[in-house]
């Protein structure tokens, strides 16, 4: 959300300073527009529930999509116009590695193959199998039959979604050759200074329904597994969706105290999924492995105390050794079962000297 927010912020800075009395700073405004964004997404997803949240999240995909197709089609038309033909894009962009998929040299890199294939998987086991967000969506399928075509259909998705938006960056690489502009703002300077006004509006709308349909998702989920799953039944699901809205809302600030520049906010919000998803993983393959069940013997208080340690011990194993995001799933992972192994011992203990 913080990632769409920053065209919000940039028009915003722009209105701003034609009130010369009205002292604002960059924080400032990144906070406001990260309050209107979140303010428009929680009121028709307290109001609307999730029946709301499916059918905007259909129109906000459709936009979403198109906006991306346009943005490609009209950076590479400015491309030709300005005197650049696709033979000399490609040629060049192989030759500064913008094509480059596989990494097999940088053993530290995030994406060095071995672990780029392993932290993926276990990554998206995490966000599409265990996620309550992604969950949601598939119980509120017709069928399995559906439930199933509706994941594959995601995963045909995603791929190409990441070549459309891959694309554009290639292409805005060209447009800038400006290496003082943040990775994170140079999509944004585009649409803002060289898309003509009516556009401008359609490409921005397309942004924002990236954040809102994620944020809706997450209230919704969230609240669900508040009232069902940790049996919080005393509020009312306007109530709780209020709840967790605000909680978001105050989550998607932390990158403006994170980001240094050296690292993207794609990398950034994966960093952090990194952190949390391992004892997530572990817990739901401990229902799967045989191998893993003595984990659905341990007592509530030691089972909260694995999964609530995981991610501060990886969090600290990350930050010692600088590993890149797609170690650090496997490495929760891991941990949660070593610690779930090491705290079932001491139960067992316990229990025998009573």
């Amino acid at each position: 959300m913080y990632a769409s927010a920053i065209p919000v912020a940039i028009l915003l800075e722009v209105f701003l300073k034609q009130f010369s009395l009205l002292k604002t700073t960059n924080l400032h405004i990144e906070i406001l527009s990260l309050l209107l964004i979140s303010g428009i997404t929680i009121l028709y997803t307290v109001q609307g529930g999730f029946r709301s949240v499916v059918w905007v999240d259909s129109i906000q995909f459709l936009i979403y999509v198109a906006g991306g197709i346009f943005a490609l089609f009209y950076l590479g038309s400015i491309l030709l116009k300005n005197g650049f033909d696709a033979s000399y894009l490609i040629e060049n962009a192989n030759q500064t590695n913008k094509f480059q998929i596989f990494e097999w040299t940088d053993f530290s890199s995030a994406y060095f193959f071995p672990t780029a294939i392993l932290g993926g998987i276990l990554l998206t086991l995490g966000t599409h199998g265990v996620d309550q967000m992604f969950v949601q969506r598939i119980l509120a399928c017709r069928s399995e039959s559906d439930a199933q075509k509706a994941m594959i259909s995601s995963g045909i998705f995603v791929f190409f979604q990441f070549v459309l938006f891959l694309s554009i960056g290639v292409l805005l690489y060209f447009y800038y050759k400006d290496p003082s502009i943040p990775k994170d703002k140079v999509f944004s300077k585009f649409i803002l200074e060289e898309v003509p006004s009516p556009i401008t509006g359609f490409l921005l709308a397309a942004i924002l329904a990236s954040a809102m349909s994620t944020l809706s998702s997450s209230i919704n989920s969230l609240s669900l597994t508040t009232k069902v799953d940790l049996k919080i039944e005393q509020f009312g699901s306007g109530t709780l969706s209020l709840f967790w809205g605000m909680i978001l809302l105050l989550s998607s600030l932390l990158p403006l105290f994170l980001t240094t520049g050296k690292k993207g906010l794609v990398e950034l919000g994966l960093s952090i999924s990194s952190y949390t998803v391992g004892p997530i993983i572990s817990i739901f393959l401990s229902g799967r492995i045989q191998s893993f069940y003595y984990m659905q013997k341990l007592k509530d208080s030691f089972a909260s105390l694995a999964i609530g340690l995981t991610p501060i011990l990886t969090l600290i194993f990350g930050k010692w050794t600088g590993s890149s995001f797609t170690l650090l799933v496997p490495f929760g992972i891991g941990t949660c079962w070593l610690l779930g192994f090491s705290l079932l011992q001491i139960q067992n203990r316990l229990t025998s000297q009573k």
